[in-house]
């Protein structure tokens, strides 16, 4: 059986009826118009892209750089306690050589010199020194030692401080330790040695005394503290906390120079709250 036969061709368009479908099309479906991009903006991406190949090496390393720099820092706080404590020190030799230049750091010797005298509710601090800066830092090594024992402390930092507004001896002794218990408590610092700067004095040449209330405020001092952070387990754990300074009861002496060779020309006796 033979197959049907194919269904015929449309007959094709004519000229008239392919207007009419053109005119119809484009009334029904709007234009919308294309805006051409702009030559600014094509010069910008232009512009953008040899940028990013162009880039010179080493602004990339700088960038680089930064990221490692700030990674590195949140990945040092696991590193092994010896590693950590070798680049503190690696660190720490360029401010002990600054430290050295500007500051006067009290002998082992020197901070030394203090005792603890008996009291019905708190500590008296007594310490000595041949200077008022020796007096000063075995002062502040008592204190210390009270809450932490020296010879755990590692001079592994150093702090910056400023005693600023001091009217005689009392109110120096006062700021001075209460920005080491500052240390302690706000930051979680533990000081071992004060130093004083080169070439200043603690005691102003036209002070009109050192016990009382001077004319016009002293200078400020600058201080370097060297010690480390406070570590529990390897400083032994927390001692007897010192709370808070006092005037009760405080003396601060210049005996003269004439008793320099006993090392106690300054003499400090304060009371601390515990």
């Amino acid at each position: 059986m033979a197959p049907p036969p194919p269904p015929p061709s449309p007959p094709p368009a004519s000229p008239a009826d392919l207007a009419l479908v053109n005119s119809l099309s484009q009334s029904a479906l709007p234009q919308r118009a294309r805006v051409p991009r702009s030559s600014s903006r094509l010069k910008s991406e232009h512009e953008q892209t040899q940028m990013q190949q162009n880039q010179p090496a080493d602004v990339v390393d700088v960038c680089e750089e930064n990221v490692v720099t700030a990674a590195s820092i949140s990945r040092k706080r696991r590193l092994p306690d010896g590693l950590q404590e070798e680049r503190d020190d690696d660190d720490d030799d360029d401010d002990d050589d600054n430290n050295n230049k500007l500051f006067l750091f009290a002998s082992p010797q020197s901070i030394a010199a203090f005792e603890y005298l008996d009291h019905p509710a708190d500590v008296q601090l007594h310490t000595w020194g041949n200077t008022v800066e020796d007096m000063l830092a075995s002062l502040g090594a008592a204190m210390v030692n009270y809450m932490v024992p020296l010879s755990t402390i590692e001079e592994t930092e150093t702090k910056h401080v400023e005693i600023a507004g001091a009217h005689d001896m009392h109110t120096f002794v006062f700021t001075f330790l209460d920005e080491l218990l500052f240390l302690f408590h706000g930051d979680g610092f533990v000081a071992k040695r004060v130093g004083f700067a080169r070439g200043a004095s603690v005691v102003p040449p036209d002070a009109t005394t050192t016990n009382g209330n001077s004319s016009a405020p002293w200078p400020a001092v600058r201080l370097a503290v060297r010690g480390e952070r406070f570590e529990p387990t390897r400083h032994g754990g927390h001692g007897t906390e010192v709370k808070a300074i006092t005037y009760s009861a405080m003396a601060i002496h210049d005996h003269g120079a004439e008793t320099a060779a006993t090392n106690r020309r300054w003499e400090a006796f304060v009371i601390v709250d515990i």
